[in-house]
């Protein structure tokens, strides 16, 4: 909008006094229609170093299968993620088969309240959602001037069940709702291309 007051703003140079006129009246009029947007509360959150995206985010990583789609999970919770978040959450039927998840296994152990899970465990997604819920509303009324502790979820390896369709569709919340909630979530499915989704935007 702004951009747009400043092109008529220039166009209107060089005209008649009436057609000034005119264009003067528009533009206070527009000006006067315009949204004047409250200010918003930025709270912190621990953040990994550039290029990587700010978080918390939501992202979908679809890559073919045997490509390194595991390794490069375990490679951003190692490297650039290693002091972003309070704890990590792994949903995949491979974490305890695949010896990649090894590192972040024993990564998780220097973290609080980590979770590992082998199983489809939308009950404790749920759970999770709820519990962070509650911190993080306690220290936004608190008004707290510290980085709000941030989790990760990550679910790998799950698009074949039909479990992820479930009817409380917890991923969909997860993606779409866990950024308020300091709560990023990575999803990451095999399938024949490549491509990578992110919502890096704050709340």
């Amino acid at each position: 909008m702004a951009s747009c007051l400043a092109l008529l703003e220039t166009s209107s140079i060089g005209c008649s006094t009436s057609c000034c006129s005119s264009a003067s009246i528009f533009l206070e009029e527009i000006k006067r229609l315009m949204l004047k947007r409250p200010t918003e509360k930025h709270w912190k959150f621990n953040q990994p170093p550039a290029p990587f995206p700010q978080y918390p985010t939501s992202a979908i990583m679809l890559v073919p299968s045997g490509q390194g789609k595991t390794t490069s999970i375990v490679s951003m919770v190692l490297g650039p993620y290693s002091r972003v978040f309070d704890s990590i959450h792994v949903c995949s039927p491979s974490v305890f088969i695949d010896s990649a998840w090894e590192h972040v296994i024993e990564f998780s152990k220097s973290l609080k309240d980590c979770t590992l899970n082998a199983d489809w465990d939308e009950a404790g997604l749920i759970e999770l959602m709820e519990e962070q819920k509650k911190k993080v509303k306690l220290l936004k009324d608190a008004k707290t001037e510290k980085p709000i502790p941030p989790i990760l979820v990550i679910i790998d390896d799950w698009a074949d069940s039909p479990m992820l369709h479930s009817s409380t569709k917890i991923l969909t919340t997860l993606m779409i709702r866990g950024r308020h909630l300091g709560v990023s979530c990575l999803g990451f499915f095999p399938t024949s291309k490549g491509h990578f989704y992110s919502d890096s935007k704050q709340c």
